[in-house]
């Protein structure tokens, strides 16, 4: 397992992202809720997607989905965020043969987002590691913050 930690100053808040890269523990079925409707409205069926100044960790599929792609948009230019999302479109669609909307209304505090703190921005290095991140369970992200 790579982890990746990260104290993230200025704003008060703490973030980072574990990703497991055993690939015997990946679970493709958390696309099967997907299915029957024939689609990923990403955002708009559960996951977090406020990501602040919570000590919480998510593991979940859905909050990890809403996190890279709150990164891609709040750290990318237009260009790389075209390049990115194909690459998160072709992750998905290895094992899911349906449509995918963005219905995605959130927020990743500034220094938890890639063009503050690059190393959260490892998940979108490659499709091994992306694929990790969102079908592993041990993969997750971890919030904080430094005001107690």
């Amino acid at each position: 397992m790579k982890k990746r930690f990260g104290f993230v100053s200025n704003s008060s808040s703490t973030s980072f992202i574990v990703i497991c890269d055993d690939e015997s523990t990946l679970d493709f079925s958390v696309l099967d809720q997907y299915k029957d409707i024939g689609a990923i409205y990403i955002g708009a069926y559960g996951g977090e997607s406020e990501f602040g100044w919570e000590f919480k960790q998510w593991n979940d599929f859905a909050s990890k989905l809403n996190w890279t792609i709150l990164q891609i948009r709040d750290s990318f230019d237009l260009g790389e965020q075209v390049e990115l999302l194909q690459m998160v479109y072709e992750v998905l669609t290895e094992h899911f043969d349906g449509k995918i909307y963005d219905r995605l209304n959130g927020y990743i505090d500034h220094q938890s987002c890639v063009r503050e703190n690059p190393r959260n921005g490892e998940i979108l290095e490659s499709k091994e590691k992306l694929r990790s991140f969102l079908f592993n369970p041990k993969s997750f992200i971890q919030g904080g913050n430094d005001n107690v």
